[in-house]
């Protein structure tokens, strides 16, 4: 299954050369980590708080468990911001009862912000 995420163009994700693309896309619940520490959706809806995220988290693993898939947090953090605001993120889905975590990365620095 290919993997297809809504990208939000103000997130940037760093780049880890020996990461590896994942062949499975199947029960992926997207946030995006933005660089001031604000979180969307993969509908680019901005997520208000903590609360917002265990809500959503909940409501797609809801979705997914009955198709016999696992769900797991898709973190798609900016380079800048991944590493300091996950941990609210992966917090609120352990919350809500998902526990296997997915950070998207580059594997080169092509495409990366040409200021960096």
């Amino acid at each position: 299954t290919a993997i297809i995420v809504q990208t939000d163009p103000d997130v940037l994700p760093p780049v880890a050369k020996n990461s590896k693309r994942q062949e499975d896309g199947r029960g992926r619940i997207v946030i995006n980590v933005r660089n001031d520490g604000t979180y969307t959706n993969e509908k680019l809806e901005l997520m208000e708080d903590e609360k917002a995220i265990v809500d959503l988290v909940k409501e797609e693993k809801d979705k997914i468990i009955p198709l016999g898939i696992v769900p797991k947090l898709h973190l798609r953090g900016d380079q800048d911001a991944v590493f300091r605001y996950s941990r609210e993120a992966i917090r609120a889905a352990a919350e809500a009862g998902v526990d296997q975590v997915v950070f998207a990365v580059y594997q080169t620095h092509k495409g990366l912000r040409k200021d960096k």
